[in-house]
């Protein structure tokens, strides 16, 4: 389980990264795309997040569906 301190490490690089794309990305990629990037990965981790704060990193059993088995 990742503890929300280490979220925040997390995000604080993704910003370090953020803040860097117009200088380092401007030959390989356009800035726009790595922006882009960006934001979807930020995205998944927000998600992870909510998901164990929802359910202090187990499994939600909600979400799993059970075969119910006829006789």
């Amino acid at each position: 389980m990742i503890q929300n301190e280490e979220y925040k490490k997390i995000f604080d690089i993704i910003d370090q990264i953020e803040e860097q794309v117009d200088t380092c990305c401007a030959v390989t990629m356009y800035p726009e795309d790595v922006i882009e990037l960006i934001e979807k990965l930020r995205s998944i981790i927000k998600k992870g997040e909510s998901n164990e704060n929802e359910t202090n990193g187990r499994p939600n059993p909600s979400k799993k569906t059970k075969k119910s088995r006829k006789n």
